[in-house]
């Protein structure tokens, strides 16, 4: 086992389990330790959909846009005090601090446009999701199958797992679906 074995510690037996590589792994966090062949949460593993899922998750980074405002204001006083004939150094500095402040703006500008689409790429995850995008991976039928179960959901929660409030929607439409049985279909009427 080398430094970049990526280990866990069975909570029942306490022996080391290794998952080869460091990182983030992708699978069923609940596993079944080699060793002692019990149940344990391994958090070293997060659910296929759940990580699929969590690449929608943008949020706007205000400190992108501190980051523009900083060298642009900067910029504006230099050049000022250029342009009005106090200082006839501050070109140098005034040209660098607003080449900077144009590069972050840009970059504040992609960051808008990538919050913006949030909302569509929410919706072709859910689609994909509710087969309306082509078909599932099996890892993914898997995880979905598994994410349909109310009590795995509180299971992960209990764990600490972020389960986003469509797992549970879902989770209860399919349960009741279940209990109320599949809906009916429309007879279709027959010219004779």
């Amino acid at each position: 086992m080398g430094l970049l074995d990526n280990k866990t510690v069975c909570p029942r037996c306490g022996e080391y389990i290794s998952h080869g590589i460091k990182g983030r792994l992708i699978g069923p966090p609940f596993r079944i330790c080699p060793h002692c062949d019990k149940l344990y949460y391994d958090k070293a593993f997060k659910e296929p959909a759940l990580a699929t899922y969590a690449e929608k998750d943008v949020k706007f980074n205000w400190m992108k846009a501190v980051y523009a405002a900083f060298p642009t204001a900067v910029s504006i006083l230099y050049l000022n005090s250029y342009f009005k004939g106090e200082n006839s150094f501050a070109i140098v500095p005034g040209v660098a601090f607003a080449a900077i402040g144009v590069l972050f703006i840009i970059v504040l500008i992609c960051e808008i446009v990538k919050v913006a689409g949030k909302h569509e790429r929410e919706q072709k995850i859910i689609d994909l999701f509710e087969g309306r995008r082509g078909e599932l991976s099996e890892e993914l039928k898997d995880s979905m199958s598994r994410l349909a179960d109310p009590k795995y959901l509180d299971a992960l929660e209990y764990y600490g797992v972020n389960v986003p409030d469509y797992f549970h929607e879902r989770a209860e439409r399919l349960s009741a679906e279940k209990a109320d049985g599949p809906a009916e279909q429309p007879e279709e009427e027959t010219e004779e």
